[in-house]
């Protein structure tokens, strides 16, 4: 009796090692798919300007992807790298994060988009087409439906200038020329100036910016009697905003700049896309595409709401009085 109750006990024993060695693969294939259901996805973002601590735009767009239901560095990672300005620096970055294996890619200029398409065909890409026309670039097959693994939302930046010129004439009617201050990545807006400066019948004079550090003695070189200025949009300009608006005033320049984020620290007049809206759409197509959506099949959305700024204390040091027909339609009024 008392060996076939220790042959018993050791066949049990044996099940339960042989229950072990059984269970320990699917054990183990649980934790894999609890990992990789776990997996926080990666959207990276390619910006062109350098790091700057101080960007209004990085708190709004992860303001936009909490209210998306995503919390950076928690839900999902926000994985944004710099060119620091240099053109060339686009493909490499792309690449980069092709190898990162990143879920979607954000990109902010026309260099990034093309960078981006010629290194993936498969990655989403969702870009904010800050200075160009992505149809008109022949990066997208439509507005309705863009094609490929890219969609994004269009800030009809060369379409705002004839909009800010009006402005800064309404503004300033004793204007007689404007200066146009680009760089290399301005290049798409320039081209489309001067129409609109001939239909409101302005003289328009092209000025480049080699550096931004010279830009004080560009303006004291350039500027006349009876000027204004208009800065087009360029991330370089962008991430200079406070050195600009400050040269500007210096020279006493009164000038239209993109976004408010130059006139807060001392530029005169603004008039732009809501960046707060951009962000959100752009969150919003980002949640669709992580929920299977194919980006190619979302249509790109087009900027609708604009915002308006005007610095009195700006106008006031330059020796200039704003009328109030456009101080009554400024969405926000320094004084």
């Amino acid at each position: 009796m008392q060996g076939r109750r220790q042959m018993r006990g050791r066949s049990a024993g044996r099940r339960k090692v042989l229950a072990g060695i059984l269970l320990t693969p699917i054990a183990a294939a649980i934790e894999a798919f609890a990992q990789a259901s776990a997996r926080v996805p990666i959207v990276g973002v390619i910006r062109a300007s350098a790091f700057d601590p101080d960007d209004p735009s990085r708190p709004i767009l992860q303001q936009a992807f909490r209210e998306a239901g995503y919390e950076d560095g928690r839900t999902v990672k926000i994985d944004q790298r710099y060119a620091a300005g240099r053109l060339e620096a686009m493909p490499q970055i792309a690449a980069s994060l092709v190898d990162q294996r990143v879920d979607i890619i954000l990109t902010a200029n026309e260099p990034a988009l093309r960078a981006a398409k010629q290194a993936t065909s498969t990655i989403p890409i969702v870009f904010m087409a800050w200075d160009y026309d992505p149809l008109a670039s022949g990066l997208i097959e439509s507005l309705s439906r863009p094609g490929g693994n890219v969609t994004g939302v269009s800030m009809l930046q060369t379409q705002l200038l004839e909009k800010r010129l009006e402005i800064l004439k309404e503004a300033l009617p004793g204007t007689r020329r404007v200066l146009a201050f680009w760089d290399s990545f301005s290049r798409n807006q320039l081209a489309a100036l001067p129409p609109a400066a001939r239909s409101l019948g302005l003289e328009l004079r092209p000025v480049e910016i080699g550096s931004i550090t010279d830009l004080g003695n560009l303006l004291r070189a350039t500027k006349r009697t009876g000027d204004a200025g208009m800065f087009l949009f360029s991330p370089i300009i962008y991430a200079n905003r406070t050195q600009v608006a400050a040269e500007a005033l210096k020279v006493g320049l009164p000038s239209m700049f993109p976004e408010e984020w130059y006139v807060r620290p001392g530029g005169l007049l603004s008039y732009g896309p809501d960046i707060g809206e951009v962000m959100h759409r752009v969150a919003y197509m980002v949640d669709r595409i992580l929920k299977g959506a194919s980006p190619g099949a979302l249509p790109v959305e087009q900027v609708s709401k604009f915002r308006m700024a005007v610095n009195l204390k700006t106008a006031k040091a330059i020796g200039v009085k704003i009328p109030e027909s456009v101080l009554f339609r400024a969405d926000e009024v320094i004084r």
